[in-house]
């Protein structure tokens, strides 16, 4: 997914799992365990420009990001390892952790069977990474530094 943000284009590479009947957040991806956001690969927030995602600011590179999901808040972690794989993630991925914030989930209204993800633009050089999948939706904060 492309992500505009001022002459240039950060580019957001996820997996798109479905629900598929099952309870996904707080079911088959546990409250309190981290989470790769998507399926089997990581996924991974290219950026060709210095960047602050929630309170993180980075230089230019590719990153991984990963969620520990609760019920009323969830932390959203900036991992400098993309090309791992999955879950679980273990002591060496998470040793590349970067930084973290929280953000709060909302309620969907209309049911989300297949994850995605799209990009809400609040400036030019600024927006969020909007998260939705089964009634969970979360909004990510990112501009260009």
């Amino acid at each position: 997914m492309q992500v505009p943000l001022g002459d240039a284009d950060a580019k957001l590479c996820y997996g798109r799992p479905s629900a598929a009947g099952r309870l996904m957040i707080g079911g088959e991806h546990l409250y309190g365990t981290p989470w790769e956001m998507g399926a089997n690969e990581p996924t991974t927030l290219h950026l060709p420009f210095p960047a602050r995602v929630g309170s993180v600011d980075l230089p230019p590179g590719s990153y991984s990001l990963y969620a520990i999901p609760d019920g009323s808040e969830w932390t959203m972690v900036v991992n400098g390892n993309p090309d791992r794989w999955g879950v679980p993630l273990s002591a060496d991925v998470r040793a590349a952790d970067l930084g973290s914030f929280t953000v709060t989930p909302g309620p969907l209204e209309t049911y989300v069977e297949t994850l995605r993800f799209s990009f809400r633009p609040s400036g030019e050089r600024t927006g969020e990474l909007v998260y939705e999948w089964e009634r969970i939706a979360l909004s990510i904060p990112l501009a260009r530094r």
